[in-house]
């Protein structure tokens, strides 16, 4: 009985390995796997095949098999026995299969796996000692007692477990090989596939302002017919508190600010947020959309950039957590609704309006990718945070309604707001939304006193101020400088020599950055002065230059800016240490501002 129990079982195995050529996970080996599981196939099906027409050779290649079967694999459920009891897993394990759902059914599926394997060791060893007793042996007429005949077998099943390892392994390494070379050759075709995904959140960011300018009007109508009906002690009530939003409509005549001004402002000096609440509201929302809570993550980095929004305006924004009778002005949720992200303009007093709400896509609230919501700054979906927050306080995009941008000033060096993603991704508001935003909330005050502007890294990208550093990205970013008054210093000490060289642009709005991260019309990183940030005499005078190892510094200069004339004027230092030139020896006197600094190198 037990043969016939061990020879169905070896036929069924070889139905399974087919099985699995047709079935894309288990087939990774490319031929030289499918070739193994091939060959594998066929013994085991001609196993059970001589085992049940009682084949000698069959009863010797089932004493290797069976031996190996139930030592081993006692052995090994042993070992994960012991090791749950001594973990604790088993008393784990037996509260998950008792608590139901998902994973008690997987605890489940493990434990019957566990069944399984318990009576494929006893199979085994029951076939083993049948085929070595007298009665095993007049059943396929052999000779009794011939131990060595085991040893042999076993052997052989090794030797035919090796040569299938290297058959399948080979064949996945060998595959492995050629995707990392395919994946080496295709960087062209992985940008040329980014440009166009760009292109689709262009357009399924346009369809959802469509929608969302769609769903304003719905709500303006609604809160029309709602004002109309509101008894006269209410109106009253309302008009004595203060408006949470006014209407901007004055343009200023500067093209920089006006592309960026969307209509609407908040007008609060405090301005509350909050992150919408699953176990408050349980998937209710005032608009259509459907709603659920962001993660810890999300959170964490819309925290950091209300922070940032506070430092530059005369705005405080105030986390607040919801309850069913409060939510904050301005509201982050994830929202199935757009195919990326979208806010709505502050346009309505109504605390459940969806007016400054942020609706997230829930499949990008994840890091990995540069589109994830939880990424650090410099990734795209920390930048997209920036944008969308800046919609929800009333900023617009440059290319919007009227006025525009011009298309050589409409991207991201210049504004968080563009759809140009040229260079790496910002980490603040850029100059035109630091200008934009001052003059719809005013300037906050900061750092008024004397400062000291360490530039950190030869990406340009990073600085301290009192060795503090205002933001600390691991990638390359772009972020703004912004400084209320004093007389500030920028210490570019830190520089280390670079054969392309460094731009130095002083004058608010001016970009600070190694040459090989200037494009002319954007930066790839580096740092913005903010508007009307000053960096007077002085301002690099802790620096020198030097040139790369094998050149020989041949001359360089510093242009300054004449603060009365709006003149330049260009000095070229004497070289005072060999192959070295020091910023720090140029005396160009009160009244003026540093402009640029160069080098010029030759080969040795």
């Amino acid at each position: 009985m037990i043969v016939k129990i061990a020879a169905w079982l070896y036929i069924i195995n070889a139905a399974l390995s087919l099985s699995s050529l047709t079935l894309g996970p288990f087939a990774m080996g490319g031929s030289r796997g499918n070739l193994a599981i091939l060959l594998m196939a066929g013994l085991s099906g001609a196993i059970g095949v001589g085992l049940l027409q009682q084949k000698s050779w069959a009863r010797w290649l089932a004493l290797g098999s069976s031996f190996l079967g139930w030592t081993l694999g006692a052995l090994l459920l042993i070992v994960v026995i012991g090791w749950l009891l001594v973990a604790g897993g088993m008393a784990q394990a037996f509260g998950l299969l008792s608590s139901g759902g998902v994973m008690g059914f997987v605890v489940a599926f493990v434990l019957f796996f566990l069944v399984v394997w318990v009576v494929g060791v006893i199979i085994n060893f029951k076939l083993f000692f049948y085929l070595c007793s007298q009665d095993g042996c007049d059943e396929f007429g052999v000779p009794y007692g011939s131990a060595g005949s085991v040893a042999a077998s076993a052997g052989a099943w090794i030797g035919i477990f090796i040569l299938n390892g290297m058959m399948s392994g080979g064949g996945s390494l060998a595959g492995l090989a050629a995707r990392s070379l395919a994946e080496s050759d295709d960087s062209a075709d992985r940008e040329r596939r980014q440009r166009e995904q760009v292109a689709q959140w262009r357009e399924q960011e346009a369809r959802d302002r469509r929608m969302q300018r769609e769903e304003e009007v719905r709500q303006r109508q609604e809160e029309q017919l709602a004002r109309a009906a509101e008894v006269e002690a209410a109106a009253i009530q309302a008009e004595a508190t203060a408006p949470l939003v006014q209407n901007v409509t004055a343009l200023t005549g500067d093209y920089r600010i006006d592309a960026l001004l969307s209509g609407y402002q908040v007008s609060q000096s405090t301005v509350t947020y909050s992150f919408y609440e699953d176990d408050v509201f349980h998937g209710a929302y005032g608009g259509t959309e459907t709603v659920s809570e962001v993660s810890e993550g999300v959170k964490t980095n819309v925290r950091a950039i209300m922070a940032m929004y506070s430092a530059l305006i005369n705005v405080t924004f105030v986390e607040v957590t919801e309850t069913a009778n409060t939510v904050g002005v301005i509201r982050v949720m994830r929202s199935t609704a757009p195919g990326y992200a979208y806010a709505y303009y502050p346009a309505s007093t109504s605390m459940f309006s969806v007016t400054s709400d942020v609706h997230l896509n829930p499949s990008y609230d994840r890091l990995g990718d540069t589109n994830g919501f939880q990424n650090p700054a410099g990734e795209h979906g920390y930048l997209s945070l920036i944008h969308e927050i800046g919609h929800a306080i009333g900023l617009k995009h440059p290319h919007d309604g009227s006025p525009n941008l011009p298309s050589a000033e409409d991207n991201h060096t210049s504004t968080v707001m563009s759809y140009q993603f040229l260079g790496e991704s910002p980490g603040t508001p850029m100059g035109y939304d630091t200008m934009a935003l001052h003059y719809m909330y005013g300037a906050r005050p900061q750092r008024g006193g004397n400062d000291t502007y360490r530039l950190e890294r030869p990406d340009v990208d990073q600085y301290s101020v009192g060795g503090q550093l205002y933001i600390n990205p691991s990638l390359t970013t772009k972020q703004v400088i912004w400084d209320s008054g004093g007389y500030n210093v920028l210490d570019l000490s830190a520089f280390t020599a670079a054969s392309g060289g460094y731009r130095v642009d002083l004058r608010p709005l001016g970009w600070i950055s190694a040459n090989v991260n200037y494009f002319t019309t954007y930066l790839k990183g580096g740092v913005v002065v903010g508007p009307g940030v000053t960096v007077p005499e002085g301002g690099v005078r802790d620096a020198f230059v030097t040139c790369p190892a094998g050149q020989h510094l041949l001359g360089g200069g510093l242009a300054f800016q004449d603060n009365v004339t709006n003149s330049i004027i260009a000095t070229t230092p004497s070289l005072t240490v060999p192959n070295r030139w020091d910023v720090r020896a140029l005396n160009h006197g009160p009244g003026t501002s540093a402009l640029f600094a160069w080098a010029l190198c030759l080969q040795a």
